[in-house]
């Protein structure tokens, strides 16, 4: 059965998960790059090519999981969700730019732009997740469970 936060859940995640897909693009854009050059000689492999093909499959997942299952309420779907969230999305977008002050962080965030702006996006993304997990808990975890008056067939009463 469909509630109503289940629904707004829903929406919250696709609307999270949407928005890391112009970033995902950005980086398999690379494809044509094996290697980018940092010094004189040395260069790099591409691994941004890797990164932005994970990101849009797990992005296509996360969508597959939310518009089948989780609206739904299934509990796996919702543990597949938090999976994405707290292994991918965290880790990937977040926390290699992880900053050690804050508010220092947020206040530059409205005026440099490029990756600061870039990573205060994906952390208001990821708190948008957060809310979508916790919003449905009471209906994924805790529903009622049907009287067995209900589950009988009409017509076959004792």
């Amino acid at each position: 059965m469909v509630t109503t936060r289940l629904w707004i859940s829903s929406v919250l995640m696709t609307i999270a998960l949407l928005a890391v897909v112009p970033f995902s693009l950005r980086l398999a854009g690379t494809w044509r790059l094996r290697v980018f050059r940092v010094a004189d000689n040395q260069y790099v492999e591409n691994y941004w090519l890797p990164m932005g093909l994970a990101s849009l499959t797990l992005i296509c997942i996360g969508l597959f999981v939310v518009w089948s299952h989780f609206r739904r309420g299934q509990r796996s779907a919702w543990l597949i969700l938090f999976l994405i969230a707290s292994l991918f999305y965290f880790p990937v977008l977040i926390f290699p730019q992880f900053p050690i002050n804050w508010t220092a962080r947020i206040q530059n965030a409205f005026t440099e732009k490029d990756r600061l702006q870039e990573w205060t996006f994906h952390l208001l993304g990821f708190f948008l997740m957060l809310i979508a997990l916790l919003l449905p808990l009471k209906d994924i975890f805790w529903r009622s469970k049907p009287s067995p008056a209900s589950s009988e067939m009409p017509g076959l009463s004792k």
